[in-house]
């Protein structure tokens, strides 16, 4: 194994707590990888091993091929604002590349597990995690489409940014979620008369007897490391997926932003809470 491959792959969960709180001294790794990175054609290296990148990482000076600054979303500071994550618990789904759970570890959050179902991706979240020090937080390789959540636990927060319009049955996904968090926050493209495009055709999704509208999207070429795992995914209508959401038991929804970004489809920015959490603003500690 190279000195790449080490600071890649090298036990992304080694860093414990107790290590840390018994010793002034860094962990090893940790002093191997900080030296490698000093080189900036090391880090030079990292980011070409991968052919591409969607957030864009500046490390030493040195960038790599990422156009999106996802290091500074509106959606998580708004979270962060709404329902602070010091000192809670946070899941997250389709980390991607590690940005978001970078604002929520540097937030404070107690603990994060994210989610992450395609294999590049997940690479990336753990080299990612080495590189910043994400100590709080763990990765796992699994796909959303069919995922157990109840055996990570509860937790106070849901982050699912990015990751409903690229599934066939989102539904699913929200039930397990309510599962396990009383509070989501939502970032998703949503369908429109005139969305997606190129698609005309009402279509539904069904969750316990209750029907959902939306539409059907073509997610083109899925090898792309921000694509869905399967070819069609299924967007839901504004209203629709504050029923189902409600149905869910989400009673408090606030819709903090309908936009429509620099690629001209429509997204939604949601944060809901379940009733018995609406009034208060404490969480597992």
């Amino acid at each position: 194994m190279d000195l790449l491959s080490l600071v890649f792959l090298s036990l992304p969960q080694s860093f414990s707590e107790g290590n840390r709180r018994s010793s002034n001294r860094r962990h090893p790794v940790e002093e191997l990888i900080s030296l490698f990175l000093e080189r900036k054609e090391a880090v030079g290296e990292i980011f070409k091993f991968f052919p591409r990148w969607v957030s864009r990482y500046e490390i030493n000076g040195v960038s790599n091929s990422g156009e999106a600054d996802l290091l500074h979303d509106w959606g998580v500071t708004q979270l962060n604002s709404i329902f602070p994550v010091r000192d809670r618990t946070v899941i997250e789904m389709a980390p991607q590349e590690a940005a978001h759970t970078i604002m929520l570890h540097n937030f404070g959050a107690k603990r994060i597990v994210a989610l992450e179902g395609r294999l590049e991706n997940y690479i990336k979240c753990c080299v990612i995690k080495n590189i910043f020090g994400l100590h709080n937080c763990s990765f796992y390789l699994e796909d959303l489409r069919n995922v157990d959540l109840k055996k990570f636990g509860s937790f106070d927060v849901c982050l699912c940014s990015g990751i409903l319009y690229h599934l066939s049955q989102p539904q699913e996904l929200l039930a397990k979620i309510a599962g396990i968090s009383p509070r989501i926050l939502i970032n998703t493209h949503y369908a429109r008369k005139e969305f997606p495009i190129g698609c005309r055709e009402v279509s539904e999704v069904e969750l316990k007897g209750h029907r959902y509208r939306g539409k059907i999207h073509d997610e083109g070429d899925i090898s792309h490391p921000s694509a869905g795992l399967q070819p069609f995914s299924f967007w839901f209508f504004k209203k629709d997926l504050i029923r189902l959401l409600a149905d869910l038991g989400y009673s408090n929804i606030r819709v903090l932003m309908d936009w429509m970004p620099k690629t001209k489809v429509p997204g939604l920015t949601i944060y809901a809470e379940m009733s018995t959490t609406a009034n208060q603003n404490e969480g597992t500690r």
